[in-house]
């Protein structure tokens, strides 16, 4: 069997153990990496002549392997984490298919890594996180499933990473906005849920609006109406309800966590006045019948915003308090109407059209 040891791969090149075994290493591993297509990768030929190969440092070893869109029609063999001097690896743009093997966490001195364009399957190995020095991550373009591996939080140095068009589902990690060096993030066609850290807005390149998810920072974390029902149960990333209000004045309660500036629009967008800043929330006057009110949530740098919608329907006075449905109001049911007046829950106007009503019993 020929192999670089015995043959011409290294004859020209002063190189010690470590690239031979880095000459043997790629030797081994050709035919599974490339598939149907061709490498020059032969014993015979020196070896700084091979498809892709770059040699370098001291002691001399591959520190690049370049074999984007050459054809490659193999899978991505796990022998490659033994060419631990690899500095780039790019095999974008290929055939590859079968998942990304862990023993790519073996090469600690990468900066690049570009698996992108491939037919690539699985999950993203926890092991990647162990590239501390990674620059530049391209999975994009891929059938890669699952998650992002919280172990990726530890690339520091990450200043792209490419994950578009994959199939990952699960939440946006907050330790996305804890990679300072960031600079450029693609993540839209996929199945992310959740919301984006506010720190990612300052990326001078992304695609954050075509992956259609919120700012973490411009999420309510309640939303109700007293009295009254919000319809469905408040859901911090759903925007559209329907309400039930059962008294004229009706208090709206829209709560942030992050310091975001908080307000009511009617359907026009037009602000709508508390009626009552003595009161816990948002006091508003309803009419008789379906009113729209948008609440709008403005983040602290102005950068952001979000905006849920309700619409409130208000039955007419004398049916509210018509609590046994048979078309007449009840001395009980004039009382109840009398006392809430006093209680601020309805207007004195409406009051005394729930006693006319009584008395044309």
């Amino acid at each position: 069997m020929r192999d670089c040891s015995n043959d011409g791969a290294l004859t020209t090149l002063a190189g010690g153990p470590e690239l031979l075994t880095d000459c043997d290493a790629l030797l081994s591993l050709r035919d599974d990496l490339a598939g149907s297509a061709g490498l020059n990768w032969t014993a015979g030929l020196a070896l700084h002549r091979w498809d892709g190969v770059t040699l370098g440092g001291n002691p001399r070893r591959v520190v690049k392997l370049e074999l984007g869109g050459k054809g490659l029609a193999g899978q991505i063999p796990s022998g490659l984490g033994g060419l631990t001097g690899l500095r780039e690896l790019d095999l974008s743009d290929n055939d590859l298919t079968g998942s990304i093997p862990s023993e790519l966490g073996n090469l600690t001195a990468l900066t690049e890594l570009r698996l992108n364009k491939n037919e690539l399957t699985g999950w993203i190995p926890t092991e990647l996180g162990s590239l501390t020095g990674l620059a530049v991550l391209d999975l994009s373009e891929n059938n890669l499933t699952g998650n992002m591996p919280s172990e990726l939080g530890s690339l520091n140095q990450l200043v792209k990473l490419y994950l578009e068009q994959n199939r990952f589902t699960g939440e946006i990690p907050s330790w996305l906005g804890d990679l300072q060096a960031l600079e450029e993030l693609y993540i839209s066609q996929n199945g992310f849920t959740g919301c984006i850290p506010k720190e990612l807005r300052n990326l001078t390149d992304h695609d954050l609006a075509v992956a259609g998810l919120p700012f973490c920072d411009v999420l309510l974390s309640g939303l109700s109406i007293s009295p009254g029902t919000l319809t469905p149960q408040f859901d911090p990333y759903r925007t559209e309800y329907t309400a039930d209000a059962t008294a004229s004045r009706t208090t709206f309660t829209a709560t942030n966590d992050n310091g975001a500036t908080v307000g009511f629009l009617d359907v026009n967008s037009t602000a709508l006045a508390d009626a009552d800043g003595a009161s816990a929330g948002h006091q508003l006057d309803l009419a008789e019948g379906d009113t729209t009110i948008k609440v709008t949530v403005v983040s602290q740098d102005q950068a952001a915003h979000r905006t849920y919608t309700i619409v409130v329907t208000l039955d007419d006075v004398v049916g509210r308090y018509d609590k046994d449905g048979d078309g007449a109001i009840s001395k009980d049911e004039a009382i109840t109407a009398v006392i809430d007046y006093f209680n601020g829950i309805i207007t004195k106007e409406e009051a005394i059209t729930v006693i006319i009503a009584y008395f044309s019993s």
